[in-house]
Formats: C-alpha cells, structure tokens, sequence
C-alpha cells in the first residue's frame, strides 16, 4: 500500500517502521515527574523493569522487528555503501566478533571479578551461545537469502553481528553492570564496528545485521536467565548495580534522571532529594543499553519524521519541547 505525499509515493512499511520505531523510544523516554505520581505505581513500574521478561526482551527484540520491517528495503541502504566504498574488502570483522568475550575472559583471568564465578560463567555463556547458534542456523537455512555479494544464501541474519551482541552482552553483564557502564560502552562499540564492517564488506544486508544484533542480545539475557533458574543465590561474587526509578519532585536536582543508578544494597524508593545515597552517578552513560540503543534508530530514522502526516509530527515535536522543559 502506497500513500501519495507532496509527488512522491510513500510505502507504507516505512512509515510503519518509523511509528514503531517513535512509540519504542517513547516507551523509554517518559518521565516520572509528576508530583502526583504515587510511590505505588513507582513500585509497580520498578516491578516490570526488573521481571524476567522485560530484561530478556527489552533491548533485542525491538532491534528484530525493525530488522523485519527493514527486510524489502536493503537495497536502500545498499547503495549508500557502493556510492562511496564499493571496494572495501577488509576480514578483520572475523575476528573482531570474538573481541567483547576476550576482553571479558582476559578481566576473569587476571583476577578482576565481574558478576558470576566461573562455573556460573561459563553454564551462562554456554546457554547464550547454543541458544544464539541454534536460532542464527534454523534462519539461516529456512530464509536462504541470498548475500548481497552472491557468495552464498545464508544471508539473513547475521552471524557474525550475533556473535558480537551476545560476547557484547555478556561482557555488559558481568562487568558493566558491577564494575563500570564503561566496559558495556567497550563491548557494543565493538558489537557495532563488527556489524557495520559486514555490511561495509558486501557480506549482508542491514536488516541481516540489525536482527543478528537482536538475536545475539536476546539469546544472552536468556541464557543469563536459564543459568540463575539452576544457580539461584550461588555463584555470584560482585554485586550488580541496580536501575531504580527515583520519584521526582520540583525539589531533585535537574541531574537525577529517571536512570540513575542506585547502590546495589539499595532496597527501596527514595522519594526526594533529602534521601538520595551518595552512591547516586548522576553521569549520562550509566543507563540501560536498550534506551541507547533505541536512541540510536530514531536518530537514523529522523530523516524520514517529514513524510509522517503533519499531526504526528506535531505531536513529536510538542512531546519533545516538554521533556526539555521537565
């Protein structure tokens, strides 16, 4: 289906993939800052953030879906590549794919704990990594895309994204969350690289990449799960810091976000400043990878907020204004 816009055709896939794409940044970028706001319906909305289902799907599944969505338009994007690199052919994306896990086994190694001992560790990544091989195989050879490079027809996903997300996600888990934002910062920047010198090589498309990535962090954050479900209380030797949602009132500073995080002994809701712990990191990198990610696609997709009709662009635009205003 097509829709007529100022002389041009408009597929209505992509105005689906950009509503999508608003609504799930939008999920993440409210604001708890009505004075109203009761310290029970915090509690209900810590209740979610921290469920099983909310950490395993939070940050992948949006990035498979808008790699569904982006299936028809490949081609797009594709020449963009061969505009102005058509010859890159550089391998080093075979190995910079295992980079986050070297990284997180080399800390493990010389005595830097992160989250798990070692028996949790490795039944955790042995989880993730059958799950993410499992999944990236059945696709792979029940989709038979062809790679843009006509190489072969395992195009879609990507398993050398995958494989980046999930060393990515689990070096996010065993230090970025106990030790410092810092290293997950480390790992998807590496994710990331592997993903664009995919594309950059001709060996997939971008919606190969953007589901590779999806897969990779999923099958992680469930093989983390599988792996608590068997170990319970045992195993963990550093402390995660926890995401808690901070009640805000006109009263809290303008650097307490809804994002900060708190100390992990840390058990309840601090309804103002006068209680904030001194533990608080009022810095912009300590926050859920997901709302990064998510942050990431609606500054791609921002070129493409002028074909959206003139009422939702309004009202982006005054939902904008507010939340720089709050």
């Amino acid at each position: 289906m097509n829709i007529r816009k100022r002389g041009i055709f408009v597929p209505m896939k992509k105005i689906v993939l950009i509503i999508f794409t608003l609504i799930s940044v939008s999920i993440h970028a409210q604001h708890l800052s009505k004075d109203s706001l009761s310290t029970v319906h915090i509690q209900k909305h810590q209740r979610i953030l921290q469920s099983p289902l909310y950490r395993i799907t939070h940050a992948g599944v949006p990035l498979i879906l808008i790699g569904a969505l982006n299936y028809g338009k490949d081609k797009d994007f594709r020449v963009i590549r061969n505009s102005y690199i058509p010859h890159f052919r550089y391998h080093y994306d075979d190995y910079l794919q295992y980079s986050p896990g070297v990284v997180m086994l080399g800390l493990k190694a010389f005595g830097i704990e992160g989250r798990s001992s070692w028996g949790r560790l490795l039944v955790s990544d042995a989880f993730s990594a059958g799950i993410m091989a499992a999944t990236v195989n059945i696709l792979k050879y029940s989709f038979r895309k062809p790679r843009p490079d006509d190489s072969g027809n395992n195009s879609f996903p990507s398993g050398h994204t995958a494989t980046a997300f999930m060393f990515a996600t689990m070096l996010h888990n065993e230090y970025g969350t106990t030790r410092s934002s810092l290293y997950s910062v480390l790992g998807y920047s590496l994710a990331t690289g592997t993903a664009i010198s995919r594309q950059l090589n001709n060996k997939h498309w971008f919606s190969d990449v953007l589901t590779g990535a999806g897969i990779g962090i999923v099958s992680t954050q469930l093989g983390y799960y599988l792996a608590d479900l068997i170990f319970r209380g045992k195993g963990f030797i550093h402390p995660q810091l926890k995401w808690e949602p901070i009640l805000r009132t006109k009263h809290t500073p303008h650097w307490v976000s809804r994002w900060d995080i708190l100390s992990a002994e840390t058990k309840y809701i601090y309804p103002n400043t006068s209680t904030l712990p001194d533990r608080v990191v009022p810095h912009p990198l300590f926050r859920p990878p997901g709302f990064l990610l998510r942050i990431g696609v609606l500054v791609v997709n921002l070129p493409l907020l002028r074909l959206l009709p003139k009422s939702i662009q309004n009202a982006f635009l005054i939902l904008t204004r507010k939340s720089k205003k709050q």
